[in-house]
C-alpha cells in the first residue's frame, strides 16, 4: 500500500468489480435510433408559421428582383428624332424665337420617380387595302387612288362625290370621311342645345333641330366597333354649327352637330383625337380619326415631374445659353423639349436677344404622345403635360401649356430639335 494507486483502489469499494449494463445492446439501440414521437401541436404551428414567413419573404424578394430587372438597363432605348410631323420645329416656332423661358416647379409637383407604360403601335401594312376597308364602312364605293404617287395619301371617291382619304404623312396614319352633301359650315351663335322628347335637340342657329347628344354618341359607338382599331375614346365634347349651301340662287341653312373625343389607351389620354359631324337627319357628313392598334405596354422608369421641369430648362439652355438666375426645385436630368403654349402674348421684335419669360408650372398630367422611332416603328410615349403661368420681364402674363418626355433620360435618345407632341387633330 505504499503507492498512491494502491491506496485509491483500497478506498473504492467497486474498484475491483467494473460496471456492466445488464442490456448494453438495447441501450445502444435506443441512443442511435431517431425518435418518432409526435410534435407538440403548439410547436408544430409555430414551425409552420415560420416556414410560411420565410417562403413569403422569398417571393417578395424574387418579385422585387424581377421588377427591377424589368425596369433595368435591359430595356430597349427609345431612339426617336421628333414628335409627329404636325408639330412645329423648334427653329420655326414663334415662341422659341421670340421668348426665352425659365421654368420653375411649383410646390404641387412631385419629386418622386415612378413607372409608366410605352406602347408600340400596330399600323396597317397595306394602305390601299386599309383605305378600301374604311371606304366600305362609310359606304363610299370606288377604287383606291394614290394621290401624288408617293403612297402616303390614298383616296376613294364614289360617283356621288363622297370621299374617304387615308394619309400616312404623320407618325400615325389618319382617315377622313367627307360626304358630298356636307354644307359649308360656320360657327353657330347662341346658347347650348336643348334636348327634346323626340330624340332631337333645338339647334343653336336658325337651321332647325339636330340629333340629341345620346343619339350621336350611339352613332360613334357603332362606327368605332366597325373600325375595329381597339382604342377607346374619352368623354365627348359637343358643338353645333350653322351650315349653309347655295343652290339656284337659294340659300339653305341647317344645323350640324359635332362630337369630338380624345383617344384613350388603358385609361391614359393621348394626343390623338376622333371627330364625327351629323346633319339634322343624323346623316354623317364628316368624320376623322387615327388608324392604329395598340400592342402590349412596356413599363419604363419615369423621371419625377420636378426633374421634367429641369429638362425644359436644359432645352432652353441648349437653344439660348444657360439661364443665370436660380431655378428652384430643379432636378438633375438633362435634355428634353418644349411644346408650344396654348396662347401667345405680344412679342418684341428687332432685339438682339429674346425677352426672358419666367414660367411657374403648377400642374402636370401624364399623357401619351405619338412618335416615330429611327427604326420606323410608331410608339405612344409617356409625356408630362404641364400647365402654368408665364410672366415676361417686359411686363404682362398669360397661361400656357408645355410638354416634355416623362421617361427617364437613360432610356431615351432624343433629338434636341424635337418640340413635343402635336395637338389633337
Amino acid at each position: 500500500m505504499g503507492n498512491i494507486e494502491d491506496r485509491l483502489r483500497a478506498a473504492d469499494p467497486v474498484a475491483g468489480r467494473p460496471y456492466s449494463h445488464p442490456d448494453l445492446d438495447a441501450m445502444v439501440s435506443r441512443i442511435t435510433t431517431p425518435s418518432t414521437a409526435r410534435l407538440d401541436p403548439q410547436w408544430r404551428l409555430f414551425k409552420m408559421r415560420m416556414a410560411s414567413a420565410v417562403a413569403f419573404a422569398s417571393l417578395v424578394t424574387l418579385g422585387a428582383v424581377v421588377t427591377l430587372q424589368g425596369a433595368g438597363p435591359s430595356l430597349p432605348i427609345l431612339a426617336f428624332g421628333a414628335a409627329s410631323t404636325a408639330a412645329p420645329s423648334a427653329a420655326n416656332s414663334t415662341m422659341m424665337i421670340n421668348e426665352k423661358f425659365q421654368f420653375t416647379a411649383g410646390p404641387n409637383l412631385s419629386s418622386a420617380p415612378s413607372l409608366g407604360a410605352a406602347y408600340r403601335l400596330q399600323l396597317p401594312r397595306d394602305s390601299a387595302g386599309e383605305v378600301s376597308r374604311l371606304a366600305s364602312i362609310f359606304h363610299v364605293s370606288g377604287a383606291p387612288r394614290n394621290v401624288g404617287g408617293d403612297r402616303t395619301d390614298w383616296i376613294v371617291t364614289d360617283p356621288a362625290g363622297d370621299t374617304l382619304e387615308y394619309e400616312t404623312y404623320d407618325g400615325v396614319p389618319d382617315w377622313y370621311y367627307t360626304s358630298a352633301s356636307s354644307m359649308a359650315s360656320s360657327p353657330a351663335t347662341g346658347g347650348p342645345t336643348i334636348s327634346g322628347a323626340s330624340g332631337l335637340a333645338a339647334g343653336d342657329g336658325a337651321g332647325g333641330p339636330v340629333p340629341a347628344h345620346s343619339t350621336l354618341e350611339n352613332d360613334v359607338e357603332r362606327y368605332l366597333a366597325k373600325l375595329n382599331y381597339g382604342y377607346s375614346l374619352a368623354h365627348p365634347t359637343f358643338s353645333t354649327e350653322a351650315a349653309s349651301s347655295d343652290s339656284d340662287s337659294t340659300t339653305t341653312t341647317s344645323d350640324e352637330e359635332t362630337v369630338s373625343y380624345v383617344v384613350v389607351v388603358n385609361g391614359a389620354p393621348t394626343n390623338q383625337s376622333a371627330q364625327f359631324t351629323v346633319d339634322s337627319s343624323n346623316g354623317v357628313v364628316n368624320a376623322s380619326g387615327p388608324a392604329f392598334g395598340v400592342g402590349s405596354g412596356t413599363n419604363y422608369p419615369l423621371q419625377s415631374p420636378v426633374d421634367g421641369v429641369a429638362m425644359l430648362n436644359a432645352q432652353q439652355a441648349q437653344q439660348f445659353g444657360a439661364v443665370t438666375d436660380t431655378v428652384k426645385q430643379e432636378g438633375t436630368n438633362g435634355g428634353g423639349y418644349v411644346g408650344a403654349p396654348g396662347s401667345m402674348p405680344p412679342t418684341t421684335t428687332g432685339t438682339s436677344s429674346p425677352p426672358l419669360v419666367t414660367v411657374s408650372l403648377v400642374g402636370v398630367t401624364l399623357t401619351l404622345g405619338t412618335y416615330r422611332l429611327h427604326d420606323g416603328s410608331a410608339w405612344l410615349i409617356p409625356v408630362y403635360s404641364y400647365t402654368g403661368t408665364a410672366a415676361s420681364d417686359h411686363g404682362g402674363s398669360y397661361s400656357g401649356d408645355w410638354s416634355t418626355v416623362a421617361i427617364d433620360p437613360t432610356y431615351v435618345h432624343l433629338d434636341t430639335t424635337s418640340t413635343g407632341t402635336s395637338p389633337p387633330r
